[in-house]
């Protein structure tokens, strides 16, 4: 027999849901909704694994740099490690990664303020950072994207 709440948690299932939204929409813990979701013979879906490429496995990085070196993309060193392509940048670029966590940080701590407008063209749509020097993560440019490509393609 199936309660009232386990078929609320199969409908939502069925929508798509997953067990994080089913347990806040339902003011369930997400531990119960799992029980359910295997009792009604719904498995969770198996997160993919890929191989990680951290930042102690030296061989594999200096081979990512040779790949990149040789002009392959940060898409085809991802798929090549198993990594997501956003993945392959960060490890790639440290500095860069390192400057955007401190930015982001800074910002949610409010320590600075991301303004409404691009400091270039003063539009008001899809303001992004844009750093000039990597080891001084606050000293940013605010541009809209539009901008931000331009500054990040500008040969100087």
């Amino acid at each position: 027999m199936i309660t009232k709440t386990a078929s609320l948690i199969k409908d939502r299932i069925k929508a798509g849901d997953n067990d994080y939204q089913i347990a806040a929409s339902l003011d369930l813990s997400t531990a119960y909704v799992k029980q359910v979701r295997v009792k009604l013979g719904f498995a969770p879906k198996p997160r993919k694994r890929g191989r990680k490429m951290g930042p102690l496995d030296e061989s594999r990085t200096e081979l990512a740099r040779k790949m990149k070196e040789d002009g392959a993309t940060y898409l085809q060193i991802g798929n090549k490690f198993g990594v997501s392509r956003a993945r392959a940048d960060q490890i790639l670029n440290p500095d860069k990664h390192r400057a955007r966590i401190y930015l982001h940080k800074a910002l949610n701590d409010g320590e600075i303020r991301k303004p409404k407008t691009c400091q270039w063209c003063k539009s008001d749509q899809n303001i992004e950072a844009h750093h000039t020097d990597y080891a001084k993560p606050l000293a940013v440019k605010w541009l809209c994207r539009k901008c931000h490509t331009k500054a990040t393609w500008k040969k100087e």
